[in-house]
């Protein structure tokens, strides 16, 4: 019986998808329970999960092997060998920076710090996609999820993800023209007709200005479907964090509903209002009656 997922995005029926796919490997039998060897396993099973499905670490990308760049991403390999800024100084916000050399200028620290973002924020959504793959793995053979974790992993996803693409595009305004994206985006003109704060528009941009940079173009054709996800972010957020409130809500209300009744329940009630029932009656025979009592004081007052 196949998994039934409330979701119907391509993102996650891609993963479900990959998931499916993925061989069943033996696992080791004699892992131990303890808090930091759960935590071990799960790691190596995620990243087991995310290698099986080709789901690579952003810094695998740029190289042809251990040593030789791949000249289609020869960018990126540069990246990784001779960032901009190598002083870990500039990442800390509240260090105080007091470097010898010359201050770097802001469109330079600010690629330097929108790109160590952008790959933080890559390999945060990687680890959910690996602990999302984990929960529909183990969710094999049940027609429903209802698992709060699968949930919270692809809502991570999802919103890391998002958040990468920003970066990426205020690194890209910098480099491009050496500015901040705050400053880019106030901008009056306009880039064919659309307003700069367009997710696309220092990339249409900057296809003008470096006409001879045949790459722009890939980037150009990425952006529709990046606005797309980004949109449909917020949407997919709201709806998964509605599902998971509804389940608690759900899971709250059978907790503190009364237990059903049973052939037993009705038995011990029955036994409980017969022994209330001979309790009363011998209550109401310990007591004089009023006529007793009121003949009982009449005679003590003639006397």
């Amino acid at each position: 019986m196949e998994n039934t997922y409330a979701d119907g995005s391509p993102e996650i029926n891609l993963l479900c998808a990959i998931s499916t796919a993925l061989p069943r490997t033996k696992r080791p039998s004699n892992v131990t329970t303890g808090p930091t060897h759960l935590n071990d396993a799960l790691h190596a099973e995620a990243e087991r999960l995310l290698t099986v499905a080709k789901i690579w670490k952003l810094g695998n990308f740029g190289w042809l092997n251990a040593y030789d760049a791949d000249p289609d991403h020869i960018g990126h390999a540069q990246w990784q060998t001779d960032p901009p800024i190598d002083n870990p100084m500039i990442f800390n916000a509240r260090g105080t920076y007091n470097a010898a050399q010359p201050e770097p200028p802001e469109w330079l620290k600010t690629i330097a710090i929108a790109g160590a973002d952008f790959e933080g924020l890559m390999e945060a959504a990687r680890m959910s996609m690996g602990l999302l793959l984990l929960s529909i793995d183990a969710a094999r053979g049940k027609h429903f999820i209802n698992d709060s974790f699968f949930d919270l992993h692809r809502m991570s996803a999802l919103i890391y993800l998002a958040t990468a693409s920003e970066r990426l595009r205020e690194l890209f305004i910098a480099a491009a023209f050496r500015q901040g994206q705050e400053e880019y985006n106030k901008a009056k003109d306009k880039v064919h007709g659309e307003p700069r704060r367009h997710f696309s528009s220092p990339f249409i941009e900057a296809a003008d200005k470096f006409a001879d940079c045949g790459c722009l173009s890939k980037l150009i054709a990425l952006a529709p479907d990046i606005v797309k996800m980004r949109d449909e972010r917020n949407i997919l957020v709201h709806e998964i964090a509605t599902e998971i409130a509804q389940r608690e809500r759900q899971s709250h209300a059978q907790q503190s509903a009364p237990p059903p009744p049973t052939v037993e329940n009705f038995q011990e009630l029955k036994t409980m209002q017969a022994a209330g029932a001979c309790r009363h009656r011998r209550a109401r025979a310990a007591r004089p009656s009023p006529i007793s009592a009121t003949r009982h004081r009449h005679t003590g007052a003639a006397g």
